[in-house]
């Protein structure tokens, strides 16, 4: 005697439309306008829906995503290309994005460039390979060209992050100036007026906004020194941040640095390191600020600007599956106020 065994039995089994159908007593066509969420549209009773449902799940039922993707051209797969995975800020942002785009039904392809112009084109022509619906891109240096020639093929993409002022398309972005300008002014009320700033050396514009609300807020204290700027790589950021410090704090009696402002979490962290080694009591002889948190030491308590992660990454998802369902919108540019954590 045969015994037929359950498709729970055999979790590599596929369950079709047909089989449901067949089920149910019903045609495989009823079942696709319910198990698509389109019973209204198909005229499809309350109480058969409910039977085709509860036989869908009873069975295992899944997607067979190829063959829609085939039949609607659409793979309900985004792409995230970020500069450095490995960081905490963009390590919460792919986090939330993810979040954000399985709430909404896609999937999230992530890939990280390394601040490298060599991986950012071949990167982003193999997720376009891959049938990605659409990309969230937090840019890069340097690739301001391959982004228009993108924008150009009316791929959907959304810039967050970093953005360049010439292209015209959708961004998420934080006030950067006014977040700067606020937490030197900070640092100046504290009394300081030999504020240091250490900054990534490059052009995109969020490190320039940075960098110009630093020096605007300089400016309104008549007895506030001059801009003191040092420009880090990225490729040796660690070596480069110990290299300014000390040189900074060489000779204090002749610079006499009463602050730092830090463009990065990761630089004050890089520097922190350098000022406990050179003994130099933060919070005493000097201020500290900077872009988000850096918790280094237990108890030291820094005021930083806390970037709005969260609520940047729902917009930019929300942002880049209107343009993936609706087609041609007006290009749309949000800017989040971040806020100043005084500790």
């Amino acid at each position: 005697m045969t015994t037929t065994r359950s498709n729970k039995s055999r979790p590599n089994a596929r369950v079709s439309m047909q089989s449901i159908a067949d089920l149910v007593g019903v045609s495989r066509t009823t079942v696709s306008f319910v198990l698509n969420g389109k019973e209204k549209e198909g005229r499809i009773s309350p109480v058969v829906a409910k039977k085709i449902k509860e036989v869908a799940r009873r069975e295992n039922y899944r997607f067979n995503e190829l063959a829609r993707s085939l039949r609607t051209g659409y793979t309900r797969t985004i792409a995230l290309v970020v500069a450095d995975i490995s960081d905490r800020f963009f390590a919460s942002l792919a986090f939330h994005v993810q979040q954000q785009a399985l709430h909404k039904g896609y999937l999230v392809v992530i890939a990280s460039v390394g601040e490298d112009k060599a991986q950012f084109l071949p990167t982003v022509e193999m997720l376009i390979d891959r049938r990605v619906d659409g990309m969230i891109i937090v840019p890069i240096q340097h690739t301001e060209q391959e982004i228009a020639r993108l924008i150009e093929t009316g791929f959907p993409i959304v810039l967050a992050d970093r953005y360049f002022p010439d292209l015209k398309t959708d961004r998420v972005i934080i006030d950067n100036f006014g977040a700067s300008f606020q937490i030197v002014s900070l640092l100046l009320e504290k009394g300081c007026r030999r504020i240091a700033m250490l900054l990534y050396d490059d052009q995109l514009m969020h490190m320039q906004e940075r960098q110009k609300g630093y020096e605007k807020a300089l400016g309104k204290y008549p007895n506030a020194a001059q801009p003191i700027i040092r420009k880090i790589g990225y490729a040796t950021s660690q070596k480069e941040v110990d290299k300014a410090i000390r040189e900074l704090f060489h000779d204090n009696t002749t610079c006499n640095i009463d602050g730092l402002f830090f463009a990065t979490g990761g630089l004050a962290m890089f520097g922190i390191e350098t000022l406990i080694q050179l003994g130099i009591p933060i919070g005493k002889q000097v201020q500290i600020a900077c872009f988000d948190r850096a918790d280094f030491v237990p108890n030291l308590r820094i005021p930083y600007v806390h970037q709005p992660i969260r609520k940047m990454s729902e917009t930019a998802v929300d942002m880049l599956l209107t343009r993936i369902e609706k087609g041609d919108q007006p290009d749309e540019s949000k800017i989040l106020e971040p806020r100043v954590i005084l500790r």
